[in-house]
């Protein structure tokens, strides 16, 4: 069983989001899916207006709780997507070992949507095995955006809905990129 963190600032927002949207989009699975903050809202739910907003997509953020990152977390994941360069930066402080395998969220999409179907895995793999194929051709293929910030998720926490919807949809965006690798029945059909 594989395992894909989730990481923003409080664990209110953004990496909640994302989880809860994956989460949705995979269904039963044999990859376990969560988020953690770098500076969390302990025990606290989903921002109200992030939360009116999953609604309104049907996604379903009852008892969630934000938790707080910590280093035996970061040692047993496969993955972490974080939000931003900052969020990655504490990541690697706090675990050196997990530089290779913590990616920003839309950094680690980005690359994949130039996978060929030949360059994952086969349709009847299991989620943790795609996501493990998918890992490894990000791991190969990474490079850097031409500006940074083009990568990063903007915290919307206590700004507009304006911001907030335009995080959620760049999280959905690639949370739906990440799901036609992992859900598809034949990765192809979706890669064209």
């Amino acid at each position: 069983m594989a395992h894909l963190l989730f990481v923003c600032s409080g664990n209110i927002c953004r990496s909640p989001a994302a989880q809860l949207a994956l989460r949705q989009r995979l269904g039963e699975s044999d990859l376990t899916v969560a988020s953690a903050g770098l500076y969390a809202r302990v025990g606290d739910p989903v921002d109200s207006p992030m939360a009116k907003l999953l609604a309104l997509r049907d996604i379903d953020t009852e008892g969630f709780e934000g938790r707080a990152l910590d280093r035996p977390t970061l040692s047993s994941t496969d993955l972490v997507l974080v939000m931003t360069t900052k969020h990655r930066k504490a990541v690697v402080q706090m675990e050196p070992a997990a530089v290779q395998r913590t990616f920003l969220l839309r950094e680690f999409t980005r690359i994949l949507e130039t996978a060929r179907p030949d360059e994952l895995v086969e349709a009847e793999a299991s989620h943790s095995k795609r996501l493990a194929a998918a890992l490894t051709y990000v791991q190969l293929h990474r490079s850097p955006p031409r500006r940074p910030a083009d990568d990063e998720i903007p915290d919307p926490y206590r700004h507009s809905m304006h911001r907030y919807r335009r995080a959620l949809d760049m999280i959905t965006a690639s949370v739906d990129e990440l799901a036609k690798v992992l859900v598809r029945d034949e990765v192809g059909a979706q890669r064209t």
